[in-house]
């Protein structure tokens, strides 16, 4: 089953409430998840039961590293340090700092001018 925010649908939990059988039944015969919100932030998913067995047995992994070679990495750098030139010219560096700040965090803030 697909996971992403494109086959999820979300409604408030009052109107899960009061039409759950019907809900139930659109999950399982769409093959599609459902997020029940409260005050308008997601708070559960329903999903077909089968879906969650192929999650139990087959854990989807969150975050998988890329591998890439010396060559694709210095291939990257220049946009990169582009990248961080333009986060850093969004700040203005020298405002950042404050009255009686600690120690070590003026020699990290350093770092970045």
């Amino acid at each position: 089953m697909e996971t992403s925010l494109l086959n999820i649908d979300f409604e408030p939990l009052t109107e899960v409430k009061a039409k759950l059988s019907e809900k139930v039944a659109t999950v399982v015969q769409q093959n599609r998840l459902l997020a029940i919100t409260l005050n308008g932030k997601p708070k559960a998913i329903l999903a077909p039961y089968d879906t969650f067995l192929e999650w139990l047995a087959n854990p989807p992994s969150l975050y998988e590293p890329r591998r890439m070679s010396l060559k694709e990495w210095e291939k990257e750098s220049k946009q990169r340090r582009k990248v961080v030139h333009a986060v850093k010219g969004l700040f203005d560096l020298s405002k950042l700092e404050r009255k009686g700040q600690k120690p070590y965090k003026q020699d990290a803030l350093k770092k970045f001018k």
